[in-house]
Order: C-alpha cells, then sequence, then structure tokens
C-alpha cells in the first residue's frame, strides 16, 4: 500500500562540492564523496533513494549512511541503471 507514501527531496543536502567523479577510481571515489551529504533528523520507518545510473555506489552508499545516521529505520536502493565501471 502506498497511500501514505512520502516522496522527500528536500532532506538530504550536497554540503561539499566535489570533483567528478567518473575519472576517479572506487577508493578516490569513496573519499572524494565522503562527507558530501547532510540529512534533517528523519523519522521515517523506511527509506527508498532513487538515482539513475550507479557505477560504483559510493554516491549511494554514503547517502544511505547519511540517510541511516538521521535516523531513518532502513534505506534502500533503486538505481534504473548499472555502468560497467572501467576499474573493474
Amino acid at each position: 500500500d502506498l497511500t501514505n507514501t512520502i516522496i522527500d527531496t528536500y532532506s538530504i543536502n550536497r554540503i561539499k562540492a566535489t570533483q567528478p567523479l567518473s575519472a576517479l577510481n572506487p577508493e578516490q571515489r569513496r573519499q572524494e564523496i565522503k562527507g558530501a551529504f547532510k540529512a534533517r533528523p528523519m523519522n521515517y520507518q523506511s527509506v527508498l533513494l532513487v538515482d539513475d545510473v550507479m557505477t560504483t555506489g559510493s554516491s549511494l552508499n554514503e547517502l544511505a549512511k547519511v540517510v541511516l545516521k538521521a535516523g531513518a529505520g532502513s534505506c534502500d536502493v533503486l538505481t534504473l541503471a548499472r555502468a560497467e565501471s572501467k576499474f573493474n
């Protein structure tokens, strides 16, 4: 039942500018994106992050950490496409 679903596009903000991640290897991506997001306190039972393309998952992993730290009970991810990394 999705009748009580909330679409929240305001609770997470980017607080750090980052260089484009496309040319970075997975470890460099993790370091570059670390601390780039901040979330307002959340009392959601569950959160679904939606992204267009996932390459290494660094951004989504960082976002999930921020969401859980902000108080969400769980965090899942939906991506529309998975890019093949040139580093694999």
